[in-house]
């Protein structure tokens, strides 16, 4: 699936490079696809966006608003609880 292959590209490349300055088109991307997803498809799209929370740090405070605008059941998600403070 394109979708899946996307997701694991973009958390490979958090691990080598600072996507910081890319990431304002990344997460809505992410955020569309979480939405309707289930499954692995969740869980890639959740580890993907921890991994940008990981590499924002307090810059994610930005993305907040976003996120809350999406009504999903993953915002209790552990990864993204801990990630996120």
């Amino acid at each position: 699936m394109l979708q899946m292959k996307a997701l694991q590209m973009i958390q490979g490349l958090t691990r080598h490079i600072n996507l910081t300055d890319h990431t304002s088109p990344i997460i809505p991307c992410i955020l569309r696809v979480l939405e309707p997803a289930n499954g692995k498809l969740r869980t890639l799209a959740m580890e993907t966006m921890c991994s940008l929370i990981a590499q924002l740090g307090p810059e994610f405070v930005h993305f907040i608003p976003a996120i809350k605008k999406v009504r999903v059941s993953w915002l209790n998600n552990w990864k993204y609880m801990t990630n996120s403070h």
